[in-house]
């Protein structure tokens, strides 16, 4: 499996898109492409929008800590009523909402290692291009590498990183939008 890494960079917006192409040799011959792209923004705070946003997070993540404050009320109540938690834990409904907010937690946590990471990339000084090599004229030692080497691989190496923690957010934000689903059909009265 060969694997081919390419970086577009658009640094007035601050957005980048990290490309990632697999080829696969079959054992029939010829080759299986596959490829994914992922924009990364490496300025999630920059514009008013992006303030309007943040203030939204900081409402949804406090919103978040209440209900899990409610459940554990709720935990406390039901041992108070009968003496052991078994009540409580047993019910389907309970563990949904455990599970949920437990995947939600995670998901702001992704989301501020992803805001920390792309800060980062921010500080670490945003080229359009990077003078990779000494000579690009050279007739022999064609290959010979600068400072500017290092950086570009070390962008490239963040931006890997940013993409999959984007990966494992979108993941989890699905996994709790279904979960939110099944909180609300187990919330009606049919």
């Amino acid at each position: 499996r060969v694997t081919g890494v390419q970086t577009c960079a658009l640094p007035i917006f601050g957005l980048f898109a990290y490309t990632q192409i697999y080829l696969e040799q079959l054992l029939g011959g010829g080759y299986k492409f596959a490829f994914t792209i992922t924009i990364v923004d490496a300025e999630p705070y920059v514009t008013p929008f992006d303030m309007m946003r943040s203030y939204i997070e900081l409402v949804l993540f406090g919103a978040i800590i209440v209900l899990i404050g409610v459940e554990f009320y709720e935990l406390y109540s039901c041992i108070r009523e009968t003496g052991s938690p078994f009540g409580y834990i047993f019910n389907l409904g309970n563990v949904i909402d455990c599970f949920n907010y437990f995947v939600q937690l995670t998901v702001c946590a992704i989301w501020m290692d992803y805001t920390v990471k792309s800060l980062a990339v921010q500080e670490s000084g945003l080229k359009v291009h990077y003078n990779a090599y000494h000579d690009y004229m050279a007739t022999g030692r064609l290959l010979e590498m600068t400072n500017g080497m290092a950086d570009a691989l070390l962008l490239i190496d963040r931006l890997s990183e940013l993409s999959t923690l984007l990966f494992v957010y979108n993941s989890l934000v699905a996994t709790s939008l279904m979960l939110v689903c099944f909180q609300v059909i187990k919330n009606m009265n049919f």
